[in-house]
C-alpha cells in the first residue's frame, strides 16, 4: 500500500471515529508519515489514558474495517499477522 492509500484509508477512519468521540474534535491528517494525526499526541498527554486509549482503538478498528472492505478479510488478517510478527 502507498502513502496516499494509507493516508486516504487513515483520513476515513480519522472521520469515522471522530464521529463517536468528542476526543477527536481538532485532530486533523498531518501530511507526512512521521506526522500522520495532528494534534492526537498533545491531547494524549493532557487528558486521562481512557479517552486516548478509546480514540486510538477507534482509529485502528476503523483502519482495519476499511482495509477488510478494500482489499478483503484474507489479505487484511495477513498484513495484520505480518505486523504482529
Amino acid at each position: 500500500m502507498g502513502y496516499q492509500a494509507f493516508k486516504a484509508v487513515l483520513g476515513r477512519a480519522l472521520y469515522l471515529a471522530r464521529q463517536d468521540l468528542l476526543f477527536l474534535s481538532g485532530v486533523t491528517l498531518g501530511s507526512s508519515d512521521r506526522q500522520c494525526l495532528l494534534g492526537l499526541h498533545r491531547k494524549a498527554q493532557d487528558f486521562a489514558p481512557a479517552p486516548a486509549d478509546a480514540s486510538f482503538t477507534a482509529i485502528l478498528a476503523h483502519s482495519l474495517g476499511l482495509l477488510m472492505f478494500l482489499v478483503g478479510k484474507e489479505l487484511t488478517l495477513c498484513l495484520v499477522e505480518e505486523i504482529l510478527g
